[in-house]
Parts: structure tokens; sequence; C-alpha cells
């Protein structure tokens, strides 16, 4: 038996369709917009184990109360019993500061090494191995220097907008290393806080036995 050949005939009628049908999707995607959960917007999943009443709309106007809005409750069960999912929107100046540790984090690691290499080029000058020695030891310390200064003024903002996140800012610093401590410990008690509001509204309205926080990086959301 012969078999139809699919290629035979006109090329632009073959295109057509999926054509179409990928000028519909980037409409959809561009103009429209994609819904964004959590897996793609990034946020907090949490999961109770319930043992009482569950108030959704009292959920919903009690995560309003502290600004939280975008949520997503899910119910399920399973051997152990009734398990609620609670997916909620990322805290957005939270996740402002988390996007700027790395360069913070970075910027400390230059420093740290900057600062031994200042070390060494002083000990050399102190000990006069060559002539270039003082030199080096005084480009050394203005490099240092510069460093230090940038990263004061990043951690300093990183503090700022860790106080409008809601977080205690307590003690101050000397150094490199007490500031890098200052800045992720106080970006610790402004997601706790964060948390605890949140676990708190959940509670006046959900009885429950047991919870997890799960934080969902927004891996995707660049691509949407």
């Amino acid at each position: 038996m012969d078999m139809p050949n699919l290629y035979a005939g006109d090329y632009k009628k073959l295109i057509l369709a999926p054509a179409i049908l990928l000028v519909i999707a980037f409409y959809f995607i561009f103009f429209v917009g994609v819904p964004q959960g959590i897996e793609l917007k990034g946020g907090v999943l949490v999961t109770l184990q319930v043992n009482g009443t569950v108030d959704e709309e009292g959920l919903q106007e009690g995560l309003a109360s502290i600004g939280v809005h975008e949520v997503s409750i899910r119910r399920y069960s399973n051997p152990v019993g009734d398990v609620l999912e609670v997916e909620i929107e990322q805290n957005e100046k939270l996740s402002e500061i988390e996007k700027s540790m790395p360069q913070f984090n970075q910027l400390y690691s230059e420093v740290a090494d900057a600062e031994l290499e200042l070390a060494v080029a002083e000990e050399q000058a102190r000990l006069e191995v060559d002539e270039g020695a003082e030199q080096r030891a005084q480009e050394a310390r203005e490099r240092y220097e510069a460093l230090y200064s940038q990263l004061t003024q990043k951690g300093e903002e990183l503090l700022d907008k860790i106080r409008e996140a809601g977080g205690e800012v307590s003690g101050g610093y000397e150094n490199a290393r007490e500031l890098k401590e200052l800045v992720e410990n106080s970006f610790l008690s402004a997601r706790d806080k964060y948390r605890r509001e949140i676990l708190h509204a959940i509670g006046n309205n959900v009885g429950y036995s047991s919870y997890s926080f799960r934080d969902v990086s927004p891996t995707l959301s660049g691509f949407f």
C-alpha cells in the first residue's frame, strides 16, 4: 500500500497553522500575561497539619491586614490527616534585600582579601624588604580603604531597607566582619518577624497541630 507523501504540496500552507499558534502564544505571554503562582514569582509556602476548623475567608482577611493580598489555599488529606497549604506572595522588601545580599557578600570577600594584602604589605614595609615596599603598602592601604568604604555604604543601604521591612537593627560595628554579621542577623530578624505575623494570622483562623515554612525562590520569574 502506498503511503501518502506528507511533504507534497504547498509548503507555505503546511507552516501556516504553527505560525498562527506561535503568534497567539506570544500575544498571551507578552500582552495578556501568564498567571504567575508561587513557583514563578516566589514567596512562602506554609504547610499545616489541620486538627480543627478552617475559616478561609477569615484567613484571607487576616493576611490582608498585614499586607498579604496574593494568597492561594489548598486543602487535602493524607494518611496522617487533613493538610492545609497556604501559598503567600513574596514580601517585596525582603526579596529586594535578599537579591542584594550576593553583591554585598562578594564585596565583603574583596575587603577581606584587601585587608590580608595590606597586612602583608605593611609587614614588608616594616622590614624594608626592598625599595618599593613602602609604596606597595601605601597602595594596598588605599585599595583597602576604598573597598571598605564601598562595603559600609552598601551595608548601610541594606540596614535601612531592613528597618523599612520591619527588622530590628541592634548594635553597631567596628570592622567588616561585624558589619557582615549585623546585616545578616538583622535580615533574619526581619524575615522571622514577617513569618510570625503570617503564623499569627493563620492561627486566628485555622486549628493546626504542626506547621512548616518553605521559601520558594522566583527562579522562573525572569522568563515571564
